[in-house]
This record gives C-alpha cells, sequence and structure tokens, in this order.
C-alpha cells in the first residue's frame, strides 16, 4: 500500500502540536481524578447506619441515612486525603489518625451530603 501527502510541512507540524496539546489535557484530567466513582459502607455494624451529614464534621446536622450494607454511593470526591508521598512516610499509627479526617461528598437515593471516609471502601454502580 502506498501512501502519498499532498501537503507540507506545516501541516503536518499542526496535527502533531495539536495531537500533543490533547494528550497533555487528557493527562491533566485523569490525574485529578480521586478515587473510585462508587463507594460501599463498611464497618458498620449490621444494626447500625452511616449517617448523611450537610458540612463534613460529625457536628453538622445528618440529613440522611445509608444502610451497614449500603453500596452504589456516588463519589463526588473526598477531602482531608494524605497524599502517596505523605503516606509512605507516616508510621501506621499517623496513618490511622489520618484516616479518620477523611470526609467524602457523596449522593446517595437522591440525598446529596458528607459521610465519614473511613466507613467507606470502592463499591459498584448496582
Amino acid at each position: 500500500m502506498n501512501v502519498t501527502w499532498s501537503g507540507n510541512l506545516r501541516d503536518i507540524s499542526a496535527i502533531t502540536a495539536l495531537c500533543l496539546a490533547g494528550s497533555v489535557w487528557a493527562g491533566a484530567v485523569w490525574a485529578e481524578a480521586d478515587g473510585p466513582d462508587y463507594l460501599r459502607v463498611v464497618d458498620v455494624a449490621s444494626n447500625d447506619v452511616l449517617n448523611i451529614r450537610a458540612a463534613p464534621t460529625a457536628r453538622a446536622v445528618k440529613i440522611g441515612t445509608i444502610p451497614h450494607d449500603g453500596d452504589g454511593i456516588l463519589n463526588h470526591g473526598c477531602i482531608n486525603q494524605m497524599s502517596y508521598a505523605q503516606w509512605q512516610a507516616a508510621s501506621p499509627a499517623e496513618r490511622e489518625k489520618a484516616r479518620k479526617r477523611v470526609w467524602c461528598d457523596i449522593s446517595y437515593r437522591g440525598i446529596r451530603g458528607w459521610v465519614a471516609g473511613w466507613f467507606l471502601a470502592e463499591g459498584s454502580a448496582q
């Protein structure tokens, strides 16, 4: 198969530049991802629930609940997470303390709010 090009080098340079710019932008978007799309409840007793709060603090108004086996919780992002470098440098005690500061902005069955991140793990869309 023979391929011929009737354009000039400027056209090739422009196409190459656009492709490179697109790949850099896509990489930047991918780097902003901060966890799974869906979450599930973990470490909550079968006779208990996970509270959904209006703000990322245990003192905030409770606006809903998720059952102990809740799944399909849409993740809008979590705050107060250690970076990977911080996690690597931290002791097990420091990691556990940091884990208890994470709050996640979620949606569950029409309610959007905040839940304690230490009761969440990667879930499914259901």
